[in-house]
């Protein structure tokens, strides 16, 4: 574990330094989110698929940072992960609000129809939300193995 230090910034300041961190974090993960892309079309994609990790781990951070740096810290840190997932939900993946929008304006630019784009839309959002379910299930299976040495067949 790391040890956490506060570190003290005048309040215009500090909304800088915070705007930098969301600005680094969300380069950090977009470049992270690419190298997982690009892993899943080489022969080791079931070696990058099994490093995945999520539930169970950010259950283990937040525990940390409560012990840590008690409920001001928490707070704070769940108010940055909302802002980052707000962030995050506008890229244009389908079945997030970014996909809308995206969605939105080509429908504006190539003059497509509503009820023709909704219904392609409605079919690229179902067939992508059921594979990040499937992959949720999996990624939170492997936590479980991983963290606590749970037994479940055909993972881990």
């Amino acid at each position: 574990w790391y040890e956490i230090l506060p570190i003290k910034f005048p309040f215009i300041k500090s909304m800088w330094v915070a705007v930098l961190e969301m600005k680094e974090q969300t380069r950090l993960t977009l470049n992270w989110l690419w190298g997982i892309v690009k892993q899943l079309g080489t022969p080791r994609r079931w070696e990058t698929v099994n490093k995945l990790s999520w539930p169970i781990w950010a259950a283990r951070v937040w525990q940390f940072v409560l012990a840590e740096g008690g409920w001001v810290m928490f707070l704070v840190f769940g108010w940055l992960l909302s802002l980052w997932l707000a962030i995050f939900n506008l890229l244009p993946i389908p079945a997030l609000d970014g996909w809308r929008l995206l969605g939105v304006t080509i429908q504006k630019v190539f003059g497509l129809k509503p009820e023709k784009y909704y219904i392609i839309e409605w079919w690229i959002n179902t067939i992508f939300f059921v594979a990040l379910l499937i992959l949720w299930f999996y990624i939170m299976a492997n936590d479980l193995v991983r963290a606590w040495g749970v037994k479940i067949p055909f993972i881990g």
